[in-house]
């Protein structure tokens, strides 16, 4: 969990960032049912939660 203002900055960059990024891939592959954007968010939204944050705070 984010600890300072710096690191919710960072924090919500990345998710705004990645859901643009798999927002495009949704939508290239609506025919398929989605799959590879669901499999783009469930990715890089794991991924942010293991980035520490906290670390823009130094």
């Amino acid at each position: 969990m984010p600890k300072c203002w710096q690191a919710w900055v960072a924090a919500f960059a990345w998710y705004v960032g990645t859901g643009a990024i798999c927002g495009v891939v949704s939508i290239a592959t609506f025919i398929v049912a989605m799959v590879g954007g669901g499999a783009c968010f469930v990715g890089l939204f794991t991924s942010g939660m293991v980035i520490n944050w906290n670390n823009s705070c130094k």
